[in-house]
């Protein structure tokens, strides 16, 4: 839609990441934030996953993008390993769930999801914020190494 280079699936939600996405890395962070607070309240459980989900995706393709198109191989047992220190609760919740979804592991993603979930809308909604910056900024890395 804005020329973000991921495309998870064509659902409303999808197009909603993508346009929190652009806006994120155009330097409107307050109207990402306000794309995604707009629409918690009226995600249910499993739609509020699926957006968790496709900002994942995004910084997964993002990530492969940084590292020139090389990823780990899971079949040789080679994974994507979480790098540097943060007492940042939610940076940290949101590493680990992109490292999740980009080892493909299904069921860390869950639970990580439903953790935040237990916790209350409020607080995975501060979550997919802090998800969606660190996407943006992965994505913006991406670019950079892309464009030299």
């Amino acid at each position: 839609m804005h020329g973000v280079t991921f495309m998870y699936d064509d659902s409303p939600l999808t197009l909603l990441v993508e346009d929190a996405l652009y806006a994120a890395k155009h330097d409107r962070c307050g109207t990402a934030v306000d794309i995604l607070r707009d629409a918690f309240p009226y995600l249910t459980e499993p739609d509020s996953y699926r957006v968790c989900k496709a900002m994942a995706e995004a910084g997964t393709v993002a990530t492969v993008r940084a590292h020139g198109g090389v990823k780990p191989d899971p079949a040789a047992g080679e994974l994507w390993a979480p790098g540097g220190h943060t007492d940042d609760p939610l940076l940290l919740w949101s590493i680990w769930f992109l490292v999740a979804h980009a080892n493909a592991d299904s069921t860390m993603t869950r639970t990580l999801f439903a953790v935040m979930w237990e916790r209350g809308r409020s607080e995975v909604l501060a979550a997919a914020c802090t998800l969606l910056g660190a996407v943006a900024s992965i994505s913006l890395i991406a670019d950079e190494v892309v464009a030299q």
